[in-house]
């Protein structure tokens, strides 16, 4: 299941953040990661926010890759993009 692993992280309620990147190896291992091929990739960070919407349903609100730029202050303003995005998303359903 994807809430119990490092793959998905909650933020403010119900915002979520997929993550990509550096977290394959705490979810995959290092020992499966070694006789594999994807730690001869390039690396990659990315970070997709979304919200469930129902059992079924994904939202995404907004997406980036923290491998341009890994500051906290540009995280914060990524996660604020989303944040817009889902109260306009919700603000659309009203009407």
């Amino acid at each position: 299941m994807l809430f119990e692993t490092k793959w998905l992280k909650p933020l403010t309620p119900p915002l979520m953040q997929f993550r990509i990147g550096p977290t394959l190896g705490a979810v995959l291992g290092v020992n499966d990661l070694a006789n594999n091929r994807w730690n001869r990739l390039a690396p990659l960070l990315v970070r997709i926010f979304v919200v469930f919407d129902g059992p079924s349903h994904i939202v995404v609100l907004h997406a980036y890759d923290k491998t341009l730029d890994r500051e906290r202050d540009s995280q914060q303003a990524q996660i604020a993009i989303a944040q817009a995005n889902f109260l306009a998303w919700m603000h659309s359903r009203e009407g």
